[in-house]
């Protein structure tokens, strides 16, 4: 290892870059500063390990520091350029996968320049020289170290073209420091291309020196121009940021530039620069009429379409002045106020209907202001009061003699919405009306309340109404206690009658038979079935009756459903031997059953007295009853009697609807046990289903729910 001249002004270098990489730090509020000091980085140790390559004396030795310098070169332009697009606010261009990439070309660099000896792709060692000054490490270029440099090029170009624009775009105050960072790059840029063609000597690398320079040039900015500290990136950062469009001309009327929102709003791109004002906004020609007007006001408000929706904005023109104050072109800022506009006209049109609405209502409205005094009214409202509009607006609320009135309108002025109904009389005309208002309070955008609002309706039919109703109202209660009454004496004088004629027609019954008399058996007989049938109507009426008016209680008990239907069929014995009918009962021996004991019977009584009724002679009746997977029990009378046909099984459980079907020997029917049956069920909380086929026969069902469920 040997030291020259030469190792000591790279080393001296190296350590230039590595002050300004921690030096500027200090600046690391500033966006773009953390690349800048890896630049510096970079290059200082790029120029550390050059140093140590031309200090050694052997071809291994040199090789090993070659492929160290890599550490730092190989990201040194990467640095650069990602500087430039984070201090120019370009980076918010570029998506995070974007800048990822730009790490690639380094990073496959220094994996082939560590990994060269297995397949020789970025250079061939060829040995020492010594033509040169001193000793130099020389090689053959691969095809990586050309792409390698090819993609340096492309990063210093991409940033040289980023700083020229934004010293083209720059305030007067900022065009200094961007001529800084052009030349921080337009020094050290040409040397690096006079050494990639050979121009210098064989080991003479000028790069160390040449990212020196650079650096030192940023730094007599920093210093001198307070490069950072004036943080002229804001510029670009507010202007893609501002929500509102900006465009910048130059002094021809050109299109040179504009933001974020100029681009979406007009569909400007980055072709569109250069471009007339006239040829650009064609489609918008409000635009463009104002744009060439030089003595354009302060503010000036356009209203244009997009799309066929109207747009509506403030605008202003601020020149934009050179160093020597000369006309270098200006910008249109515009401000969005279609939202402001649209509030207003909906504003507007809402008042509009309002105001139809108001004046059109069907009931009287009027409005009046925080010291009670009546605003506004309706013609329906003066047409209630019997009196023109004119003579109401203006009244006093809290000066009117009427109580109700004055306090309706002082809990108004209090804040509160307020109900009032009752007499008034008008003191313009006299006329006496029965009025019922709603009164609500208006308040401003400060909760402060500033009127009220109230509605108005003329009841006085409504009231006179509203006393016929009372007055027929108390007429039907008199009414439904005669009804009582009636029933009552139903219950009581018409029961006692029926027994004994039950009772008579049943020994004439039997006397008949004696005389071996067909004609006296059969009329007998008739007369016996009819007597039982007037009486079973009577009870089910009576039992009806009650149970409308209240009188019937749910009183639960525990039973035998199976007792019940053999009690049941017994009332019934002489009926079921005269038609020779089969009653089969399959309730379960066991099932007991805790309900009203009385309604279950009615229901029971009514269901197999049907089915006798509809069966002809050898026929049979089932009872079945069982609990259902659903929780419930469930009772079916069953039976291979005439049946239903379709349309009368619909009418079955209608109060309204007639069927009246005689039985198959005449026996008379009413249908109203099924009513009754119905009624009782739902008392149970249960329900009945009815299923039928004419000549086959008929399944009445009782559905009640189990103390499970």
């Amino acid at each position: 290892m040997h030291i020259n001249i030469y190792v000591l002004t790279v080393l001296f270098s190296a350590l230039i870059m590595t002050g300004l990489a921690f030096w500027s730090l200090r600046f690391r509020s500033v966006p773009g500063i953390r690349s800048f000091s890896m630049l510096n980085l970079s290059g200082a140790i790029y120029a550390f390990f050059y140093a140590f390559e031309v200090s050694s004396d052997t071809i291994n030795s040199m090789w090993f520091f070659f492929r160290l310098e890599y550490f730092g070169i190989s990201f040194f332009s990467a640095f650069f350029l990602l500087f430039a697009l984070r201090f120019s606010g370009e980076v918010e261009k570029i998506s995070k996968n974007g800048l990822i990439t730009i790490f690639v070309i380094p990073v496959l660099t220094l994996i082939s320049v560590f990994t060269n000896g297995r397949h020789g792709l970025f250079l061939t060692v060829k040995g020492i020289s010594t033509t040169g000054p001193y000793p130099a490490f020389v090689f053959e270029p691969g095809i990586g170290y050309w792409i390698f440099q090819v993609f340096n090029i492309i990063c210093i170009l991409i940033s040289l073209g980023v700083f020229i624009r934004m010293l083209w775009m720059a305030a007067p105050a900022y065009r200094k420091q961007y001529i800084i960072l052009v030349a921080s790059i337009a020094i050290p840029f040409p040397v690096y291309i006079l050494y990639l063609v050979g121009a210098f000597p064989i080991g003479l690398d000028p790069l160390p020196y040449s990212y020196a320079v650079g650096g030192l040039i940023i730094a007599f900015g920093l210093t001198r121009f307070g490069l950072f500290r004036n943080f002229p990136v804001a510029r670009n950062l507010l202007f893609d940021h501002i929500p509102d469009p900006v465009i910048v001309f130059d002094a021809n009327l050109l299109v040179i530039d504009c933001n974020h929102a100029a681009r979406k709003l007009f569909g400007i791109s980055s072709k569109s620069f250069g471009k007339p004002a006239l040829e650009i906004f064609t489609k918008f020609p409000e635009v463009s009429g104002y744009i060439q007007k030089k003595d354009s006001p302060a503010k000036t408000e356009l209203t244009f379409d997009l799309h066929g929706n109207p747009l509506y904005y403030y605008v202003y023109q601020v020149p934009i002045q050179g160093i020597k104050q000369n006309n270098h072109g200006f910008m249109v800022i515009m401000q969005d106020i279609t939202s402001q506009r649209e509030a207003e006209i909906l504003k507007s049109e809402t008042e509009a209907k309002f105001r139809l609405i108001v004046e059109n209502a069907p009931l009287g409205i009027f409005y009046f202001d925080e010291l009670g005094i009546i605003q506004h009214c309706n013609e329906h409202f003066a047409g209630i009061l019997g009196t023109e509009k004119e003579k109401i607006i203006g009244l006093g609320l809290l000066s009117i003699p009427n109580d109700k009135v004055r306090n309706t309108a002082a809990n108004v002025m209090a804040g509160k919405k307020t109900f009032y109904e009752g007499e008034y009389q008008s003191l313009i005309t006299g006329k006496h009306t029965h009025l019922k208002v709603v009164a609500i309070p208006v308040l401003n955008e400060k909760k402060e309340m500033i009127g009220g609002f109230a509605i108005v309706e003329d009841i006085t039919e409504a009231q006179q109404d509203r006393e016929k109703i009372h007055s027929k109202s108390k007429e039907l209660i008199r009414l439904n206690a005669e009804k009582d009454r009636l029933f009552s004496i139903i219950a009581h004088d018409l029961k006692s009658p029926f027994f004994t004629l039950m009772g008579l027609s049943d020994i004439l019954s039997d006397i008949s038979k004696s005389t071996h008399n067909p004609e006296i058996i059969s009329l007998t007989e008739d007369i016996k079935t009819s007597t039982h049938a007037l009486n079973t109507l009577l009870d089910n009426l009576l039992e009806w009756t009650r149970l409308k008016r209240g009188l019937i209680q749910v009183e639960n008990e525990n039973f035998s459903p199976y007792n019940l239907a053999n009690d049941i069929a017994a009332l019934f014995e002489g009926h079921i031997k005269t038609k020779k009918l089969f009653f089969d009962n399959q309730i379960p021996e066991n099932l007991i059953l805790n309900k009203d004991r009385k309604m279950v019977s009615a229901i029971f009584r009514n269901l197999i007295s049907n089915a006798i009724k509809y069966t002809n002679e050898d026929g049979f009746i089932q009872i079945k009853g069982q609990t259902t997977a659903n929780n419930e029990y469930k009772f079916s009378v069953t039976d291979n009697g005439v049946g239903i046909s379709p349309a009368n099984l619909i009418k079955l459980f209608k109060i309204d609807q007639k069927i009246g079907t005689p039985g198959t020997n005449g026996e008379p029917s009413s249908g109203f046990g099924l009513l009754l049956c119905l009624e009782f069920a739902e008392q149970l909380e249960g329900y009945i289903t009815a299923e039928s086929e004419e000549g086959i026969g008929s399944t009445f069902s009782l559905h009640i729910p189990s103390p499970a469920s």
